[in-house]
């Protein structure tokens, strides 16, 4: 297994967890998105724990690539915030499942063991939630099945500080605009784009060059 997580406390717990149970392999631990990224060919885990608390457009390309490089790796999410955005954050990133940082060692064990093993996540407690594999994979093939969409100048500008992670206000404070016209253009962007949530807009915008974050 691979063990992500930036918080130091956390991710020794969880790495003493696993290296205590006969039953798990720990390879590799990192404590950032920019170690994960670097994982290299010859590490052959069969899951990955990624702890997040909410993604940014950096995590998720570097978790979309980690898939791309890795195939047969399994991603389990482990967060505090399962929210909806970071549900679908996972989704668009590409990995398989969700799990609450709050459930037990016995709980994470059992979770990942199963996935290991090619099943879903084992969920005693409950709190395991099933990423539909419908991924930003799809996204990208949309994108390369239909031309590209035509955006405004105003438009295009306002994706590329959406990807940069700035909220509608603070869109409208950099572009000088009234937060009510940020929306309606936000709006008009996601309906060109052919996705529903910011997120996806803005992974689909730095994929096929609509855009770029530094």
């Amino acid at each position: 297994m691979v063990l992500h997580d930036a918080h130091d406390i956390f991710r020794r717990g969880v790495a003493a967890v696993l290296l205590d149970d006969p039953s798990t392999d720990l390879v590799r631990e990192t404590s950032s998105f920019a170690e994960l990224a670097e994982l290299p060919d010859d590490v052959h885990a069969h899951v990955a724990l990624v702890g997040v608390r909410a993604f940014e457009l950096d995590e998720l390309e570097v978790l979309s690539r980690l898939r791309v490089r890795h195939p047969w790796l399994r991603v389990l999410v482990m967060t505090t915030e399962e929210s909806p955005e970071v549900l679908e954050s996972s989704r668009v990133a590409g990995a398989d499942a969700l799990i609450s940082k709050s459930v037990s060692a016995e709980h994470l064990i059992a979770a990942a063991r199963s996935m290991v093993d090619g099943r879903p996540p084992a969920d005693p407690e409950h709190r395991v939630r099933i990423v539909a594999q419908a991924t930003g994979a799809e996204v990208e093939a949309r994108a390369a099945a239909e031309p590209g969409p035509r955006l405004t100048r105003q438009e295009q500008r306002i994706l590329e500080l959406l990807a940069r992670g700035l909220t509608n206000r603070q869109i409208a404070e950099t572009l000088t605009l009234q937060e009510k016209t940020v929306r309606n253009h936000v709006t008009a962007v996601l309906a060109k784009l052919g996705v529903e949530r910011r997120t996806q807009a803005a992974l689909l915008a730095v994929r096929t060059g609509l855009t770029t974050v530094d």
